[in-house]
C-alpha cells in the first residue's frame, strides 16, 4: 500500500508539475533597439506580491520589484543590500521547479529585479550587477539609471569544450562618474571588490553541502524555506511539497557534486568554518565593527548575505559554535534592521 501510494501521488506531482510548467505566460515586449535587452515598455505580470517593504525614509525615487527565491544565497544578498540602503521594494517570490513568474523573461535566474524608469521597465540581472549598478546610482541620485547599466556589458563566449557562457563585465566595480571619490580611498575600493568576488567565488560554494548535507538536514532545509518564504500562503500545497521534496533531493544531488567540485573537506563543516575564520580575521585586523568601518560595506553585506541564508539550519548553529563569526553577525543584524522599512504582507 505504501509503495502504491507513493507512485500515485509521483505521478499526480509530475503531472501537475508538466501542467505547471507548460502554462504559457507571454513575454513582454523589449522597446530598445541599441543593446539594452532589458529595458520594457510595460511592467511584468505579478499574481502575487508576497511582501512590500516600505521606508518613509526612502527619498531615492525608485520603484523596485524583487523577484527572488527566499532562501537563495544571491537573492538574501540583494535583500541585504536594499534593505542598509533604506529603499522601499516589492517581493515577488518564484517557485523553484515551475519558474511561472519569470516566464514573462528571457532571463529564467533569481534575483532579478525590475525599476520603473522614465522610459520604462528596466530589468537588472545578476546580484553583483543589481547590487553595483544601484550603489552607484544612489551614490548620485542625479544620473540617468540606463547611462549606468551601460557600463555592465554582457559579453558572451566560447568554453574550450564548445559551450556558450555569459559574463557580466564590472560586476564589482561602483560607477563614480568623472570625480574620484571623497570618502573613500583607492584602497578601500579595491579591497571590497575582492572580498564581494571571494564571497560569490569561495563562501558562497560551501553552503550548500552544508546545508544539504544529509538527506534529513537538506528536508529540514526546505521546510524551513517553507517557513521563512511563507509559501502557504503563496503556493498552493501541491507546488509546496513538490519544491520541498523535489527541492530537496535535488540540492542533496547537487550537494554533493559541490563539494567535488571546489575541493571542499571530507567534513564539510570544516571547510565552512575555515573560510569564515578567514574573513573574520579581516575584519579583525581592521580594528573596527565591520571590514567597511564603523558601518558595512558592500563586502560585509555580501558574506552576510551568505550566513542569512543559511540562518537557522544546523549548520549555522555549528557555525556559531566553531567559529568567530557571531558578535559580527549580530552588529551586522542591528545595523540592517536599524535601516529596513517596515515589513507589509500583502
Amino acid at each position: 500500500m505504501a509503495v502504491v501510494g507513493f507512485g500515485v501521488g509521483a505521478l499526480a506531482g509530475l503531472g501537475y508539475m508538466y501542467r505547471k510548467m507548460n502554462t504559457k505566460v507571454m513575454p513582454i515586449a523589449n522597446i530598445d533597439g541599441k543593446g539594452n535587452s532589458f529595458l520594457f515598455s510595460e511592467p511584468p505580470p505579478v499574481d502575487v506580491i508576497a511582501r512590500r517593504v516600505e521606508n518613509p525614509t526612502d527619498d531615492s525615487g525608485l520603484k523596485i520589484t524583487l523577484f527572488q527565491y527566499q532562501a537563495c544565497p544571491f537573492c538574501t544578498k540583494v535583500r541585504a543590500y536594499l534593505d542598509f540602503a533604506g529603499v522601499s521594494y516589492d517581493v515577488v517570490e518564484v517557485n523553484p521547479v515551475t519558474k511561472k513568474q519569470v516566464g514573462w523573461s528571457i532571463y529564467k535566474k533569481v534575483p532579478t529585479v525590475i525599476i520603473k524608469v522614465k522610459e520604462g521597465y528596466q530589468q537588472l540581472n545578476d546580484s553583483s550587477m543589481i547590487i553595483s549598478s544601484l550603489a552607484s546610482f544612489l551614490r548620485e541620485k542625479n544620473q540617468d539609471l540606463l547611462k549606468i547599466v551601460k557600463f555592465y556589458p554582457v559579453v558572451e563566449y566560447s568554453e574550450e569544450d564548445g559551450s556558450k557562457r555569459s559574463e557580466i563585465m564590472n560586476r564589482y566595480f561602483l560607477m563614480f562618474g568623472d570625480e574620484e571619490p571623497v570618502d573613500r580611498t583607492k584602497e578601500s575600493i579595491v579591497e571590497e571588490r575582492r572580498w564581494r568576488k571571494w564571497s560569490d567565488d569561495v563562501l558562497m560554494h560551501t553552503l550548500s553541502p552544508n546545508i544539504y548535507r544529509t538527506w534529513d538536514e537538506s528536508v529540514a532545509a526546505f521546510r524551513m524555506f517553507d517557513k521563512n518564504g511563507d509559501w502557504e500562503r503563496i503556493f498552493s500545497y501541491w507546488e509546496r511539497q513538490l519544491v520541498i521534496y523535489v527541492g530537496a533531493a535535488a540540492m542533496y544531488m547537487i550537494g554533493k557534486r559541490l563539494k567535488k567540485r571546489h575541493n571542499l573537506l571530507e567534513d564539510v563543516r570544516l571547510s565552512l568554518y575555515q573560510e569564515v575564520n578567514h574573513f573574520m580575521k579581516a575584519v579583525k585586523s581592521k580594528g573596527t565593527p565591520f571590514l567597511g568601518g564603523d558601518l558595512p560595506n558592500l563586502a560585509d553585506l555580501a558574506v552576510y548575505a551568505c550566513l542569512v541564508s543559511i540562518d537557522g539550519s544546523v549548520a549555522f548553529d555549528d557555525l556559531l559554535s566553531n567559529s568567530s563569526v557571531a558578535p559580527w553577525y549580530t552588529r551586522m543584524q542591528q545595523v540592517i534592521e536599524s535601516r529596513r522599512g517596515n515589513v507589509i504582507r500583502i
